[in-house]
């Protein structure tokens, strides 16, 4: 921690202090807060008072807000009520304190900075959320009660051709992201990252239309992602095949269903032709009913450098992203190969293998790990627990992990009775093997 004295004099007439910050790399967080006395001057009716401002490297203020021993924090992810949510980037911040009022004719303050480290690691999040503001039943206040309720780590709101209106509620807990689904009869697609990304309205009728706003988005910040693409009821119409043009793929659209399932089965044939396509899920939230929790089923676990949005979304471009039904209760994969993780690509030599990592693996799911001819490693859960695989990469190219399970009759008539609603054809009938957790690959080049 950092310790800074100032010794102000109402003779010499200062007005603002200023504090130079060096920031280096790799903070994600910087917190403060001051002291100062005396605070009470014997026979003055008034007290002493002090403020205090932090600018950025570029000399922008982020805010001036503060009171004595109250801790100020500033991130990407979250920062105090008074200050804006900003990436704490290297190079030299400031933090300038004036005495708003001087009564004594002196006093000593006291300054402390904390610069906190980012933390790598996996988040788990939402990517795909309404509210009332389209389709929704909840306020950005709700939905993101019940992200902190069920241990998501960021959520991205996306509601139907509306972007974020306002400022999205601050939470020490959740990282909330700005986004919006642009929704059109013949094709839905995610943009996440700005809270306006297009200059312009949303409608269009041709494809190469939307590919010029999509590409303004990106010149924007934004991240495209295509959504449930295969979707019986409302899938990708556009060109598809033969396109790289999106970020990732939504391939687990809420609750695993037969749609969910395909859609998994053609992106693997899309690794098999050798394309690497990024994949993520999203619960399309809504509203709950009666007992449901949809919140983050499924959830999207992002490999990030930390909790910011900036670094949310970099490791979803980077491909490094896992799968699960559930946040805390859901079977949740990692894989490793030497320092690579899902999304990397590495060189290919002999005796390669890949570390497979399954958490909460359930008893009766079955572990694969493929690549492009099949199926290369698989067991059979017998016992509820974390266990740890290693797996002889055969040749070059792809390996992924999932897991699978057939529905017991409960969940069987749950899944049906939901299909009623969603998608009436496939209702009650025969239902594959459905997964329950997935990685992205590692690709052996």
């Amino acid at each position: 921690m950092l310790e800074f004295t100032i010794e102000a004099k109402k003779s010499d007439n200062i007005m603002y202090h200023f504090i130079p910050i060096e920031v280096p790399e790799g903070i994600g967080r910087l917190e403060f807060y001051y002291d100062f006395y005396p605070e009470k001057v014997k026979g003055e009716k008034w007290v002493n008072e002090v403020g205090i401002c932090l600018k950025d490297r570029d000399g922008v203020d982020v805010g001036a807000r503060g009171r004595k021993g109250e801790k100020i924090v500033v991130s990407g992810a979250y920062s105090t009520i008074g200050y804006d949510r900003r990436e704490i980037e290297p190079g030299t911040w400031t933090l300038v304190v004036t005495a708003n009022r001087f009564i004594s004719d002196e006093y000593i303050i006291k300054v402390y900075v904390d610069l906190i480290e980012k933390k790598e690691g996996w988040y788990a999040g939402d990517t795909h959320c309404h509210t009332s503001l389209s389709d929704g039943h909840c306020t950005y206040d709700e939905v993101l009660k019940k992200a902190e309720r069920n241990g998501l780590d960021f959520l991205i709101m996306t509601d139907h051709n509306r972007t974020v209106m306002g400022n999205l509620p601050l939470s020490n807990k959740v990282t909330m992201i700005e986004g919006v689904e642009m929704t059109y009869p013949c094709a839905h697609a995610n943009v996440w990252g700005v809270k306006t990304p297009y200059s312009k309205g949303y409608a269009t009728n041709d494809f190469n239309e939307w590919l010029k706003m999509k590409k303004e988005c990106e010149n924007n910040g934004a991240l495209v992602s295509l959504n449930h693409p295969l979707c019986s009821k409302c899938g990708w119409i556009w060109p598809l095949e033969n396109q790289d043009f999106y970020d990732s793929i939504e391939v687990w659209n809420g609750p695993m269903r037969p749609d969910n399932q395909a859609c998994i089965e053609w992106w693997h044939d899309k690794l098999t032709e050798g394309k690497k396509l990024k994949i993520v899920g999203g619960s399309d939230f809504h509203y709950d009913i009666l007992v449901t929790n949809f919140i983050g089923n499924p959830t999207t676990w992002v490999y990030a450098k930390s909790n910011s949005p900036k670094d949310i979304l970099e490791g979803i471009k980077a491909g490094r992203t896992t799968i699960s039904e559930r946040t805390k209760s859901g079977t949740m994969i990692t894989m490793t190969s030497g320092d690579a993780i899902c999304g990397d690509t590495v060189k290919y030599a002999d005796g390669a293998t890949v570390k497979v990592s399954v958490k909460k693996f359930k008893r009766g799911e079955r572990l694969l790990v493929k690549n492009a001819d099949g199926v290369i490693f698989e067991t059979k859960c017998k016992r509820t627990g974390d266990y740890v695989f290693e797996v002889p990469v055969p040749k070059g190219g792809f390996v992924r992990a999932e897991t699978k399970k057939f529905y017991d009759p409960i969940m069987k008539f749950v899944l049906n009775m939901a299909l009623v609603f969603m998608v009436p054809k496939q209702a009650f009938k025969s239902h594959p093997e459905y997964c329950t957790a997935l990685c992205s690959p590692i690709y052996f080049e």
